[in-house]
């Protein structure tokens, strides 16, 4: 039975921190250099597959996530990617490259380019440029101004399998150095999952970056579980989860919370005794609200037709008694995809929800999962606010799960 399936994807990670004296003390804006203390880019794109192999356009996306800091020319990004081919297809992952800006007639300034060796079509890496010969003027200024981009490139399409522009938000912008902290960022690439033994350094950034004290006090909800260090040094003691908070040092209260998981699983809570409502259903098409607890991924919940329900449709489980979960799967039919975003809700009562985010990734299991730090709940609400084919939505089996 292929209830609760979890992709645990390796992750390669390389996390080069080269502390080196401020070559650059500015402020990128437009191209040019303006006077401040620093500047935090936060940097996203998006890749797919149309602009370099057009036969792979449903196929091949990756997701670009990470920082810039101007202050100390250093970037840590993650590079996410999904079926880069079919099942039937062998291919490998051989770099990860990020270009400059491209200049008449040229391919722009290779500013890296990460030598893998994945066989993995779904996955991800973690890396960082550093110093001058990686970030010179022209691929600091590249970043800022979003014209750089990133590709994956594969044994069999060496030209790249997929290719994304990186886009840069300002996080911060030039103030007087006296101002205090107003938030904390962990880094995206931190390792969150551990085996006993291992050893880790957890990185944040106090931003804007031009406050008082960048200073962080570290602390561990469970030293039993993880100790760390005044560095933000970690070392995995013993199973369980444990919460390690960055807490700005200027008096300001700003903290920021990460869950670190040592040797734990996700698994599927019991579903007996469950019960469900639902805003509408059409209980001859599939069997009915009751059929996403039955274990049979050929029933189904159908939102109402002839006539049609309207979007959005919820539905409300009720576990009968609290419960903490961390986890939350949903399957929509393999056959009729209508299913498209579903917004998780979580509540006690059944009266005040709060909601915990989105589930629209589904995979080619017609699967969508969503985890989160643990939460004592009872109701557990799925709201369908969009559609493949408006109005109508489906469901074939909903689990819920926890640490163990």
């Amino acid at each position: 039975m292929k209830i609760f399936l979890m992709k645990i994807r390796s992750v390669k990670r390389i996390v080069t921190w080269l502390y080196m004296p401020l070559l650059l003390v500015a402020c990128t804006k437009g191209g040019d250099l303006t006077s401040s203390n620093s500047c935090v880019y936060l940097l996203s794109g998006d890749g797919d597959a149309a602009q370099l192999v057009p036969a792979l356009a449903h196929k091949g996306t990756a997701v670009f996530s990470g920082w810039l800091d101007e202050d100390v020319r250093t970037v840590t990004a993650t590079v996410s990617w999904k079926d880069l081919w079919e099942t039937n297809v062998t291919d490998t992952i051989k770099s990860i490259q990020v270009w400059g800006p491209a200049g008449a007639g040229t391919n722009g300034q290779l500013l890296t380019s990460s030598a893998l060796q994945s066989t993995n079509a779904t996955g991800s890496y973690t890396f960082s440029l550093s110093g001058k010969n990686e970030l010179g003027k022209k691929g600091i200024i590249g970043l800022t101004e979003s014209n750089c981009y990133y590709l994956i490139s594969t044994s069999l399409n060496p030209g790249g399998i997929v290719r994304g522009q990186i886009n840069a938000e300002l996080q911060d912008t030039s103030g007087p150095a006296s101002n205090l902290s107003k938030s904390i960022v962990f880094n995206p690439g931190n390792k969150t999952t551990l085996k006993v033994g291992d050893t880790t350094s957890i990185r944040a950034i106090v931003l804007p970056m031009y406050t008082t004290s960048k200073t962080i006090n570290w602390s561990s909800s469970n030293p039993a579980v993880v100790s760390i260090d005044a560095t933000g040094w970690i070392e995995a003691r013993g199973k369980g989860l444990a919460t390690v908070t960055a807490t700005a040092a200027d008096g300001t209260g700003v903290k920021a919370d990460l869950l670190i998981n040592v040797d734990m699983q996700l698994k599927p809570l019991d579903r007996t005794g469950w019960t469900v409502t639902v805003s509408s259903e059409k209980a001859s098409d599939g069997g009915g609200k009751d059929a996403i607890l039955d274990g049979n991924f050929n029933s189904w919940w159908h939102s109402m037709w002839g006539p049609d329900a309207p979007l959005p449709h919820w539905l409300l489980v009720d576990m009968q008694n609290e419960k903490e979960v961390a986890f939350v799967q949903v399957y929509r039919r393999s056959a009729n995809q209508d299913t498209k975003t579903v917004m998780l809700e979580l509540s006690s009562d059944g009266v005040n929800f709060r909601t915990m985010g989105a589930l629209s990734d589904f995979d080619a299991n017609s699967s969508a999962s969503l985890a989160f730090f643990p939460a004592s709940t009872r109701y557990v609400r799925l709201t369908i606010t969009a559609s493949n084919r408006p109005p109508f939505a489906n469901i074939t089996e909903l689990n819920v799960g926890a640490y163990q």
